[in-house]
């Protein structure tokens, strides 16, 4: 989970207060020896599971968690976004709410693709600007 971003991911620990700087020190030295992501050493320490792991990030992005995806999306929703856009950005929408998409990103830190990906709805949209909920 979020191997590309373990430094960031260590901060993120330290202000959510899921690990102290001593064992954020412990984790991010295992990680030479046993290859794992930051994410990873935390669980396996036991310090944090994965949906608190995941309400961190959320909340150092300023965004909404959603700890189950909608098995069935509304279709309406669905139809926003091309199937080929939401593959692309590897993105689920979940909601449209007075015009912002809302989107369940599998990496959330990877905002250049989210952009991309709202800008080109916007153009589908004919709208000149969206915002990212």
């Amino acid at each position: 989970m979020f191997d590309d971003h373990s430094d960031l991911l260590r901060e993120i620990a330290l202000e959510a207060g899921l690990v102290d700087q001593t064992q954020a020190d412990e984790i991010w030295e295992s990680q030479a020896t046993t290859g794992k992501s930051f994410a990873a050493g935390l669980i396996d320490a036991g310090l944090a599971d994965r949906p608190a792991i995941l309400q961190a990030v959320a909340d150092h992005l300023h965004v909404q968690y959603y700890s189950v995806v909608p098995a069935e999306p509304d279709a309406e929703v669905i139809r926003l976004l091309k199937p080929a856009q939401a593959h692309k950005y590897m993105v689920v929408p979940v909601a449209d709410e007075a015009g912002k998409l809302t989107l369940l990103a599998k990496d959330p830190f990877n905002n250049t693709d989210k952009k991309r990906c709202i800008q080109e709805r916007a153009i589908k949209k004919g709208r000149k600007k969206m915002t990212r909920k």
